[in-house]
């Protein structure tokens, strides 16, 4: 088994998070080849952090991946894009400009399991032919109720770090890019004054969305084109990033114990879950709509 798809991490001025991620990435059971390696580092003027008074650690980010892995590709952002945009980037990279077919994202704050990228290439395989499933990961991040509890592969509920087709990115691609026209109207961090304007542009189309963030337009879109995100019921991952763009407190999603036991792992996919799977991602969205709803109130 071996790397077939660029992997691209998502950083921006937490070096302290970023150190663990590099050291989960140099530790998996097959090689990740520096080659295949793009790192995003966000840019520190214009930035929440700037404007929070808190320290420029771009030149360490940077410093901290070049000596992890000094033939990787290293990206960093004059000023700063927002996650949004970063990651719009990496995508454009990875589809328009290398053209392949799938593509690996991890944000910075994402330790992973030894065996994270040997699972993922197993899900690849189990979902090759499978043209419903647009991303997946074996994060094991469920942020929603489950129809069926006990089954192993389960909708996703954070987008921290998953695999994406590039058939996907072609479909949603000019909604996401009417979503970054928006969003550059106000740095990212004050997205939330465009709040009316973002979610009326797509009501408009159609499309709900459980809120203004990057996560939740891709998350409406997902729901749009009636595609299924994947992740796993055993965490192979653990999301460390306590203080973040979206998160300024530690929570039942944070820190969690990475799986170990790899005969828990299906050899099988039936497709017939992807209804369940479906369900289970808009409800996902449904509940948190209302939930924003009711916050209002």
């Amino acid at each position: 088994m071996k790397f077939i798809y660029p992997i691209n991490v998502i950083c921006f001025n937490r070096p302290e998070y970023l150190v663990q991620l590099l050291k989960s990435l140099k530790g998996q059971s097959i090689e990740c080849p520096s080659e295949l390696l793009f790192f995003w580092v966000d840019g520190y003027s214009g930035s929440k952090d700037e404007m929070l008074g808190r320290p420029d650690q771009t030149k360490e980010t940077a410093l901290q991946v070049q000596e992890a892995f000094p033939r990787s590709n290293v990206m960093v952002s004059g000023e700063n894009l927002g996650i949004a945009k970063n990651y719009w980037r990496a995508e454009l990279n990875s589809f328009e400009t290398l053209g392949v077919s799938s593509a690996f994202f991890l944000e910075e704050d994402l330790v992973l399991s030894p065996h994270y990228f040997e699972l993922t290439m197993k899900m690849d395989t189990l979902f090759s032919f499978d043209k419903v499933i647009s991303h997946f990961s074996p994060t094991g991040d469920i942020t929603h109720t489950s129809s069926a509890p006990k089954e192993y592969f389960q909708a996703f509920g954070h987008n921290w770090g998953y695999l994406l087709r590039g058939w996907h990115h072609s479909e949603r691609m000019e909604l996401l890019e009417e979503y970054i026209e928006i969003i550059s109207m106000k740095p990212y961090y004050l997205r939330d004054e465009l709040q009316s304007k973002i979610l009326e542009h797509f009501y408009n189309k159609g499309i709900i969305l459980a809120g203004t963030s990057q996560d939740a337009i891709k998350d409406g879109l997902r729901n749009h084109f009636g595609r299924v995100s994947v992740t796993t019921l055993d965490p192979w991952a653990s999301n460390i990033g306590v203080l973040g763009e979206h998160s300024q407190e530690e929570s039942l999603h944070h820190n969690r114990m990475i799986a170990e036991d790899l005969r828990s792992f299906p050899n099988n996919f039936d497709p017939m879950q992807n209804v369940r799977l479906a369900l289970d991602g808009k409800n996902k969205t449904t509940s948190q709509v209302y939930q924003n709803y009711l916050s209002h109130i």
